[in-house]
C-alpha cells in the first residue's frame, strides 16, 4: 500500500469531477490518500456521504485568497502532509493552488501534474506571462506531465514541455465504473425493442443553441418513426416552454422528452434503455455512454474526444448540424458490435485503469 498526496483546488464528490474519480481509483486499489484542497470544498452532506465508504481518504483544507479562477493559499506548514507520502499529484495547476503548494513541498517528493482545460490562454496578457512561468517550473519539477486529451498534450508541448517528451502521458477523463456499466443487474426488465431511444445528456441553458439542436434531431425523427428522443440536463427551466412549443409544432409530443438534471443512478437507467447517444459538444457523458455499451454520434470539431471514438466501431462524427440527420440515419441503420464489447473498450478509462495509466500503480 502506498500513500498519495492529491493537491486540487476543487474537490466535489457530489459533482463527480475527475479528481474525485482519481481518488476513488487509488482507494479501490488499496492506497492511502490525503487530499489537500481549498477551504469550503467537500463539506456538503452529500460529499461526506460519498466519502464515508473510503476510510483511507482524508481531506485537509487551506484558506485561500481568490481572484477570478486563481487561488493563493495562505502560508502554512505542510511538512506533516509530505511525511511518509510516496507521491504527489497536482490537479489543475493552472489555478495556482497546486503550484503554490508544490513550491512548499520537499524537492525529493515525486510529483505528477494533470492538466485539463487551458483557461490560461483566455486570460489577460499579464496573467499569461505569470502563469507561463508557473508552467515552466512545473514542467521541470514534475516527473510526469499528464493531459486528459491529446489536445492538451499538444498545448503542453507547444508551450514548453517539448523539452521533456519522456514525461508526457495522455489519458481520457475518467469515469466511475461503479456508477456506469453494462450489463444491468440480473432481474432488471430488458430495454424495449421499439421504439428505440436516442439520448442526449447535455447541460441545457440559454448559452447554448438548444432549440436549433432539437429542430435538427426532429428532422431525423420524422423519417424514422421507430425512434424517440430524450434530452436530459435542462438547467434553465425558462427554456422549457420554448422547447415544448418546438415539439408541439413538429407533432412530436410523446416522442420527444425533456428532462432536468438527473443523478447518476437515474441517468444510468436511461442509458440502459437507449440504443444511441448524441453529443453536440465534448462531455464526460461520452465516457459514461460508452461504459454502458451505447454507440454515439458527436461533432467532428470535438477533437478532444478523438481518442475515445473509433469511427464505425463505437460511433460517428458529424461535420455540422446540416449533416447531422444523415449521420444519425447511418448510425441508426448500422449493426453495432455487442454492448458488452463496447463497454469493455470503455473500461480503459475507468477509475482503476486511469490510476494505473497515470501513476503506474
Amino acid at each position: 500500500m502506498k500513500s498519495w498526496l492529491i493537491v486540487t483546488p476543487y474537490f466535489a464528490p457530489d459533482l463527480e469531477y475527475q479528481e474525485w474519480v482519481l481518488i476513488k481509483g487509488l482507494a479501490r486499489l488499496g492506497h492511502r490518500v490525503v487530499v489537500l484542497t481549498k477551504a469550503g470544498e467537500a463539506t456538503s452532506e452529500e460529499a461526506q456521504r460519498k466519502l464515508a465508504p473510503f476510510p483511507t481518504v482524508k481531506v485537509e483544507r487551506l484558506r485561500c485568497l481568490t481572484a477570478r479562477n486563481t487561488f493563493w493559499p495562505f502560508p502554512s506548514d505542510l511538512s506533516h502532509l509530505a511525511r511518509d507520502v510516496d507521491g504527489c499529484v497536482l490537479v489543475a495547476p493552472i489555478h495556482g493552488f497546486a503550484y503554490f503548494v508544490a513550491k512548499r513541498l520537499p524537492a525529493s517528493l515525486p510529483m505528477t501534474a494533470i492538466f485539463s482545460e487551458f483557461q490560461l490562454w483566455k486570460q489577460p496578457w499579464l496573467a499569461k506571462v505569470i502563469k507561463r512561468r508557473w508552467y515552466r517550473w512545473l514542467f521541470a519539477r514534475c516527473q510526469r506531465l499528464c493531459a486528459t486529451t491529446p489536445f492538451g498534450i499538444e498545448l503542453i508541448s507547444r508551450k514548453g514541455a517539448k523539452l521533456y517528451p519522456e514525461k508526457l502521458r495522455w489519458t481520457a477523463l475518467p469515469f466511475d465504473e461503479e456508477d456506469f456499466f453494462w450489463p444491468p443487474p440480473a432481474g432488471r426488465p430488458p430495454r424495449p425493442a421499439k421504439p428505440r431511444w436516442l439520448i442526449s445528456p447535455t447541460r441545457m441553458s440559454r448559452l447554448k443553441p438548444v432549440g436549433e439542436w432539437l429542430r435538427t434531431v426532429i428532422v431525423f425523427l420524422k423519417s424514422h418513426p421507430d425512434w424517440n428522443y430524450r434530452m436530459i440536463g435542462l438547467s434553465d427551466n425558462t427554456l422549457r416552454p420554448e422547447l415544448e412549443e418546438i415539439i408541439e409544432k413538429a407533432g412530436m409530443r410523446g416522442r420527444v422528452e425533456i428532462h432536468g438534471m438527473l443523478k447518476g443512478s437515474e441517468l444510468l437507467e436511461y442509458y440502459w434503455d437507449s440504443a444511441l447517444a448524441l453529443y453536440f459538444r465534448p462531455s464526460i457523458g461520452i465516457q459514461q455512454a460508452l461504459a454502458t455499451g451505447i454507440p454515439l454520434v458527436t461533432a467532428r470539431r470535438a477533437t478532444v474526444v478523438d481518442h475515445l471514438i473509433r469511427e464505425d466501431f463505437n460511433g460517428y462524427f458529424y461535420e455540422d448540424l446540416a449533416s447531422l440527420p444523415d449521420v444519425l440515419t447511418k448510425a441508426a441503420a448500422k449493426s453495432w458490435d455487442t454492448r458488452e464489447s463496447l463497454s469493455e473498450f470503455a473500461m480503459q478509462w475507468n477509475s482503476r485503469s486511469y490510476v494505473r495509466n497515470v501513476l503506474d500503480v
